[in-house]
């Protein structure tokens, strides 16, 4: 079975100055935390190992999931420096011993028919292959985004051949969307990379690297994706995940 990282220990610079105070992972949508959303995704999934990856500043997240008392076991580590999401993922590598693993990204909510990580990891299944979430994006969006490119193989389903971080411009339009699923061996790829892009371990750095020794796989899925580090796509996500809540 899939374990899972969500990674929770960025410090929100893009919603300064509350997230000195409320971590944005537990802004409320519109009834319940950020965080609460992905970790349902995990076990509506069938994940029911979840590593949490927080900060010395973020101990309500440890407090508010344990007390929701679910079906899951939830283990939390802190990272003790911002060095990126790769160090953070990197945290997780002794307690991760199958061959892949899933990772969900904390400030992304994805509303979907089937849950998100769930899509990918059927994908996973059946070509046993890492998978990485993909999006279509507007030109304007690419300079923050890790771009992709490859071959199509299926509808909606791409073998990269080029993945590269926040390019200022980029010949297609599909970007990395919150949700993975990797091999292990990324590890080792993530000890060796370097600082990249705003001096940070770049996980599509590691990522990158991998490529040049295994096929990997990026999938269009059917899904809305809420990115709640952004104050605009925030407020819609409220609206939307108002009108669409069970």
């Amino acid at each position: 079975m899939l374990k899972a990282i969500i990674p929770a220990a960025g410090l929100g610079t893009r919603l300064l100055p509350i997230t000195e105070f409320i971590p944005k992972e537990m802004f409320p949508l519109p009834n319940k935390p950020v965080i609460q959303y992905v970790v349902e995704e995990a076990i509506n999934s069938g994940i029911k190992d979840i590593i949490i990856i927080i900060n010395k500043n973020k101990d309500i997240i440890k407090d508010y999931l344990t007390s929701l008392n679910q079906d899951v076991k939830l283990t939390f580590l802190y990272q003790e420096e911002q060095k990126g999401l790769g160090n953070a993922i990197l945290i997780a590598k002794d307690l991760i011993n199958e061959d892949f693993f899933a990772i969900l990204l904390a400030d992304s909510v994805i509303s979907s028919s089937t849950p998100c990580i769930k899509q990918i990891i059927d994908t996973h299944r059946k070509y046993l292959k890492s998978v990485i979430n993909i999006e279509r994006v507007t030109p304007e969006r690419i300079p923050i985004k890790g771009m992709v490119s490859g071959e199509e193989i299926e509808p909606d389903l791409i073998k990269i051949a080029e993945i590269v971080e926040k390019p200022q411009s980029y010949h297609t339009n599909t970007a990395i969307c919150a949700r993975y699923i990797l091999n292990k061996k990324i590890f080792d790829y993530l000890e060796k990379t370097k600082p990249g892009v705003n001096n940070e371990i770049q996980l599509t750095d590691a990522i990158k690297e991998l490529l040049k020794e295994e096929e990997i796989y990026a999938q269009i899925t059917d899904s809305k994706r809420h990115d709640v580090g952004d104050p605009e796509s925030y407020i819609n996500a409220i609206t939307y995940l108002g009108r669409h809540k069970k």
